[in-house]
């Protein structure tokens, strides 16, 4: 069905998938359709094309991701219901429920934690093919964590299912079935399909490629190989069985797997001795230090780390101008370092990582609104909260600005009464009867500051003070807040549309975007009390990302390891590779569902999750015409290694 295409790891890969993709299309390349792994690669490849084809224009492919591909189908259909709860609250949702369940109600504060972990373990399996409901506990004869895992999963999917009877996953699963079961594809025709790119393919996933691939008229599987240039058999060598999980090539041979006909012809194992393998190999250490520059650079700490590859992107741009830079990195405090670095040193660059909406004004002022309530207008959170550079409370910013210094003189003389409003109401007129014995016409001052923080916070405080109630409630009495506080600005004055066209800043949009998703999902969450709903927005400001206007095509871009994967550079810095760092912590080596009951069931685990570190080690060290790996000595004050997996060869 697939016809296969390999580019060794040494060629760029975009570009040589767009030059295969113009050489089979032709002129028919319009009829053609591309899946990639990332938005970020189909913009690259769309650059690569024009770029190949040596044309002022040129009319492209549909080029787009699976999940595209299921939303451009979904859109398709009218019958498919939409989901209940939107995606990144189903976890916010099952909290609330798994905290009553035995095994976890004498720890509530676990629940948050747990339902994340759940929320991650249904979707795996359901992409996996296999119902949360229905698994297999390996019957009396299995150990009994197994079963009492198996048992526990079953339970929270139970709630899972209550609480959200549809999302997402269940509408791509709708969709995908759709597509096999009917006769005629879809979606538009298409000539040629290439899917390109892929270390990791869910079976789900791999059932849309393959209907896709035979409603088409031809379809082509274009993966990496390993070429026999220096540095892939130096980094080859270090794995000892080539049919282990944990091998850099394992990942692109279970994606042939999944997609072609016949099960691709197995590697085999190298049994020579570690020195044999490096038989005919230049002298190492040209090859770790290709144009005269060394490829592995230990620094003292981040801050170091982050000035020298400062250094060496500056340097870079002085020798060739034009020059395509990446910082790549799974280290975001280090990410950060490296942005402030270059932004002092005067460049435009492209920061892809995005900021924590807790760490902007918006969510500050979020979370300083429900704090201020929470502790019944204790001075230190009252204080931040007037001192916000959002907040005016209606009043000229000059007026405001002399209130709040008033109040702070009465908070460092500890005059202020800890009877909350009642009492800060008590302390507020004595001093405005102090300053009108002194000055007759003084104004009442502290008086209609306390004015300003009842209107503004009354609903909050009422919320503090209550029984748990409906999310919608919280919701509104934060957004009344919010009104008063800032009311030039308020939360809920037009849609998220209408705030994209008057240039509101993507923070606020991204905080807009929060709270509207918490109202849709408001009816599956049982009522809170004023703390919990706290705690659950705390998180979810924590986790939701925005990210700043910038221009495209910039020449610098800091950016994670995964997004550079496909992309090729003049000068790719690999940063902040210690150990700890990369290879994470493995994504699959998780709480319930232990490595034997994966292993029986076909699901993949904690060593897969290796392979592909592996994988995207491999291929990132050939992704740049120079590249420059860093790590830090120490972090934190303590030594630290390199990263142990891939820096270091492992010697049978």
């Amino acid at each position: 069905m697939f016809t296969r295409h390999t580019i060794p790891f040494d060629s760029p890969f975009l570009p040589g998938l767009a030059a295969r993709l113009l050489d089979i299309c032709g002129e028919r390349l319009p009829h053609a359709l591309v899946l990639l792994p990332s938005s970020r690669a189909c913009g690259s490849l769309r650059h690569a094309l024009l770029e190949t084809s040596g044309r002022d224009g040129l009319l492209l492919p549909a080029i787009t991701t699976p999940a595209g591909l299921v939303e451009e189908l979904a859109g398709r259909r009218a019958d498919l219901a939409p989901a209940a709860v939107p995606s990144r609250l189903r976890a916010a949702v099952l909290a609330p429920h798994l905290a009553k369940l035995d095994w976890l109600r004498d720890r509530p504060g676990a629940a948050a934690g747990m339902s994340d972990e759940l929320v991650r373990i249904f979707d795996e399996l359901r992409r996996h093919e296999l119902d949360p409901g229905g698994l297999d506990d390996g019957g009396p004869a299995a150990p009994e964590l197994q079963i009492r895992d198996v048992a526990r999963v079953r339970e929270a999917w139970r709630l899972y299912r209550g609480a959200v009877p549809r999302d997402a996953l269940d509408r791509e699963r709708d969709v995908v079935d759709a597509a096999c079961a009917a006769e005629r594809w879809p979606g538009p025709p298409v000539e040629n399909l290439f899917t390109a790119g892929f270390s990791d393919l869910p079976p789900l996933t791999a059932r849309l490629i393959r209907v896709a691939a035979r409603r088409a008229g031809r379809a082509h599987m274009v993966s990496t190989a390993a070429g026999d240039d220096p540095l892939t058999r130096l980094f080859l060598a270090a794995f000892s069985d080539r049919d282990a999980p944990t091998h850099p090539l394992s990942p692109d041979r279970c994606v042939s797997t999944l997609l072609l006909d016949d099960e691709p012809e197995p590697l085999g194992r190298d049994e020579r001795p570690y020195p044999d393998r490096l038989a005919g190999l230049a002298d190492p250490a040209a090859i770790l230090a290709p144009g005269g520059e060394p490829l592995l650079r230990p620094c003292p700490d981040p801050e170091q780390e982050s000035l020298l590859i400062a250094d060496l992107v500056i340097a870079q741009l002085r020798r060739e101008p034009r020059s395509r830079i990446a910082v790549a990195t799974a280290d975001r405090p280090l990410a950060r370092r490296v942005a402030d670095q270059l932004a002092d040193a005067g460049l435009d660059l492209d920061a892809t990582d995005g900021d924590p909406l807790s760490t902007h004004a918006d969510g500050r002022l979020v979370w300083q609104l429900l704090r201020t309530a929470l502790t019944d207008l204790h001075p230190d959170p009252l204080l931040e909260l007037s001192t916000h550079p959002l907040v005016t409370f209606g009043r000229e910013r000059g007026e405001h600005a002399s209130r709040t210094l008033s109040f702070e003189k009465e908070l460092l003389r500890g005059k202020t009464a800890g009877a909350g409003l009642a009492g800060l109401r008590i302390r507020a007129a004595e001093r405005d009867a102090e300053a009108r014995a002194r000055w007759p016409d003084a104004r009442p001052e502290m008086t209609l500051l306390m004015d300003d923080l009842e209107a503004a916070l009354g609903g909050l405080l009422a919320r503090a003070a209550d029984k748990p109630t409906p999310v919608s409630a919280h919701l509104a009495a934060l957004r009344a807040a919010w009104r008063r506080a800032v009311p030039d600005d308020p939360l809920d004055d037009g849609t998220v549309t209408a705030r994209v066209a008057d240039g509101t800043s993507p923070a606020r949009r991204a905080l807009i975007r929060l709270l509207d998703d918490l109202d849709a999902a408001g009816d599956a969450m049982p009522p809170l009390s004023s703390g919990d709903f706290a705690a659950m927005l705390a998180r979810l400001l924590g986790e939701t990302k925005w990210w700043p206007h910038r221009s495209i095509h910039l020449p610098v871009q800091v950016t994670g390891l995964l997004e550079a994967r496909l992309e090729h550079y003049d000068l790719l810095v690999l940063a902040g590779l210690g150990e700890g760092v990369f290879p994470d912590e493995p994504r699959r080596r998780t709480l319930l569902l232990g490595r034997p009951w994966r292993e029986r069931n076909g699901l993949p685990d904690w060593r897969w999750d290796l392979g592909l570190d592996a994988e995207l080690f491999l291929r990132l060290l050939h992704n740049g015409r120079r590249v420059v790996v860093t790590w830090s000595s120490e972090r934190d004050g303590q030594p630290a290694l390199p990263s142990r997996d891939h820096l270091r060869p492992r010697r049978p």
